[in-house]
């Protein structure tokens, strides 16, 4: 039976510091997220089980329609801050594996890790500003709920999670992945934490977007993708994982349909 490596004991071994300081910072991201990451709302009051638009009543989706209006907006800082560290605590726990842990001395291994972790952060960074530019866009059309923050637009969420799911089954998706299993060393260990930062985007660009059909602040929703692009991560052959979840988004699509037939 194949075990799954999830890279803690590595990072420990190779440098107790720099480990549990990589560490702590996916528990201080995640416990950013769980107060609310600023935005001005108990994390449980932005969150639903399931598809927001199936399992509230239009009663319920217009009272938190007109209590939206009355509730402080955050600030394009904040949100982009949010996005940004919403990333790194849904993103860096698949990554443990594949850090460049070794090296010869613990200082080499600590400017290592953490130059490979600066890339990989600016990349998440761009995405950040790039969903946070949605978001803003997608409120002012009406598509998105404008504190609760997911999609008060069917066809929106059905069209995301088509995408989704699409890409989900695709080579190139399958191919971005076993990228992020590759560790080349002839690089430096900020180009390398660009270049997987990179790989990591492309194949969970569209799995990220699904926040805007879920809640950007669902913590269902959150836990939900995180776990699945950990476990595409760890995996040693992912690809029927990936092709399952994939199937299940395009489901959850034609329930949308039909629920508004």
């Amino acid at each position: 039976m194949t075990t799954i490596n999830f890279g803690v004991g590595p990072l420990l071994r190779s440098n107790l510091i720099a480990g549990f300081a990589t560490l702590a910072m996916i528990c201080l991201c995640w416990l950013y997220l769980l107060s609310g990451a600023g935005m001005a709302m108990d994390i449980l009051e932005m969150s639903v089980f399931g598809i927001p638009s199936l399992v509230l009543s239009a009663v319920e989706q217009e009272e938190g329609m007109q209590m939206s209006t009355v509730m402080i907006k955050p600030s394009l800082f904040g949100t982009t801050t949010m996005w940004w560290l919403m990333m790194i605590a849904m993103m860096l726990p698949g990554t443990l594996r594949h850090l460049p842990v070794l090296g010869s001395t613990s200082i080499r291994v600590s400017m290592s890790l953490g130059m490979f972790l600066s890339g990989y952060a600016a990349i998440w960074l761009g995405f950040s500003l790039i969903a946070t530019a949605m978001q803003y866009g997608l409120v002012s059309v009406n598509v998105l709920h404008p504190t609760k923050m997911w999609s008060t637009n069917a066809l929106f969420s059905i069209i995301l999670l088509c995408t989704a799911g699409a890409v989900q089954l695709t080579k190139t998706k399958a191919k971005h992945l076993f990228a992020c299993q590759q560790q080349p060393t002839s690089q430096s260990p900020w180009k390398l934490g660009l270049k997987y930062g990179a790989h990591c985007l492309f194949a969970s660009f569209f799995l990220m977007c699904l926040l805007f059909v879920g809640g950007v602040m669902n913590i269902f929703w959150i836990v939900g993708l995180s776990l699945i692009v950990t476990v595409e991560k760890l995996l040693p052959a992912p690809r029927l994982f990936s092709a399952a979840i994939g199937l299940i988004f395009i489901i959850a699509a034609a329930t949308i349909v039909i629920s508004t037939i």
